[in-house]
């Protein structure tokens, strides 16, 4: 449960980076 929990945050954190950079590009 708490390796689950470690990897939905890093998914999370994933997709804002994948997002602040898009925006950096725009």
């Amino acid at each position: 449960m708490g390796s689950e929990k470690r990897l939905n945050m890093q998914s999370l954190i994933h997709v804002l980076q994948r997002c602040y950079f898009h925006d950096l590009n725009l």
